[in-house]
C-alpha cells in the first residue's frame, strides 16, 4: 500500500526535458525565507563526515557554498550530481511484508561535478585511539580553533 498523506505536487511542476520535471516559479522549493533582525550573527561551526547525507547534505552545501558556517571534518555522505532527498513515500510488499523507500523527487544539477560529496573546509582525520579512547578529535579541533582565533584579552 502507498503511504498515506502522500501529497501530489503535478501541478507545480513543469517538463523540464524528456526525463525531468522541475517545479515552477514560485513553487514548493522557490520561497523566499526572510531571515528576522534577532538571528544569530556570529560564526558557525559544522562537523560533517559520510554518515551526512540526504537532508544533512543540503544543509551542508547549503551553508558552506553560501559562506555560512566553516565545515570540520570528513566529505560528506551524498552526491553532487544528484541526490534523492525529496519527497519520499513507503511501499511494503504485500507478500514478504518488506517495507521499500521510493524516492519521488530528486535534486540534479543542470552541469556535472565531480562524483563526491561536500569537502569540509577543514579536514579532521579521526583517529582509531581517540574513538576507542572517548575523544571526538572534530569537535576537539573545533575548539582548539576557537580558541586560537579569539583575540587575546577573551583568552
Amino acid at each position: 500500500f502507498w503511504k498515506k498523506g502522500f501529497i501530489d505536487l503535478s501541478a507545480k511542476t513543469v517538463r523540464l526535458d524528456d526525463r525531468f520535471y522541475t517545479f515552477k516559479s514560485k513553487g514548493l522549493i522557490d520561497d523566499t525565507r526572510n531571515p528576522k533582525g534577532y538571528a544569530y550573527q556570529g560564526e558557525t561551526f559544522l562537523i560533517a563526515d559520510a554518515s551526512n547525507s540526504s537532508g544533512t547534505y543540503f544543509l551542508i552545501n547549503y551553508l558552506k557554498n553560501n559562506q555560512l558556517a566553516t565545515v570540520f571534518g570528513q566529505t560528506s555522505g551524498g552526491n553532487k550530481n544528484g541526490i534523492t532527498a525529496g519527497q519520499i513515500t513507503k511501499l511494503t510488499l504485500p507478500h514478504s511484508k518488506v517495507t521499500i523507500d521510493i524516492p519521488l523527487i530528486g535534486y540534479y544539477p543542470l552541469e556535472e561535478y565531480p562524483n563526491e560529496g561536500v569537502s569540509p573546509d577543514i579536514f579532521i582525520e579521526p583517529k582509531v585511539e581517540d574513538l576507542v579512547n572517548g575523544v571526538d578529535t572534530e569537535l576537539e579541533a573545533v575548539l582548539k580553533y576557537i580558541e586560537q582565533s579569539l583575540p587575546m584579552n577573551e583568552k
